[in-house]
């Protein structure tokens, strides 16, 4: 029964991975923002600041899924404690994941290069 705990909880770890990965490749979090009709024009770091809240909203996303992963997964264990400290790992793991990820993301966000003109 354990063996198919822990499969159970590497399905999970992959489903949460495969899905924060997918929402990251498929929001356009770190393209240029349109012209303002209220404001100034954001330049570069407007850009910089839009692509780190995609990744921000793109962690939050992924974490609110994991909590109710664990949630429901915490309840199918009932009162075994061996599943409901290997659900506990495996939960700290994902979240170390979706934090490592944030990082990079905005690391990412960091690097980016700006217009180009710079040096004239």
């Amino acid at each position: 029964m354990q063996s198919s705990r822990a499969r159970q909880g590497a399905f999970w770890l992959i489903v949460t991975g495969m899905a924060f990965f997918a929402m990251a490749a498929s929001n356009p979090q770190c393209s240029r923002t349109s012209e303002s009709v209220t404001g100034p024009t954001l330049g570069a770091q407007g850009t910089q600041d839009a692509c780190t809240q995609g990744c921000i909203d793109a962690y939050q996303s992924a974490k609110k899924a994991e909590q109710a992963r664990f949630k429901a997964a915490m309840a199918a264990c009932n009162n075994d404690q061996a599943c409901r400290a290997a659900e506990s790992a495996t939960h700290d793991e994902i979240v170390a994941e979706l934090a490592a990820d944030k990082d990079g993301c905005i690391t990412n966000c960091q690097h980016e290069q700006g217009s180009g003109i710079g040096g004239q």
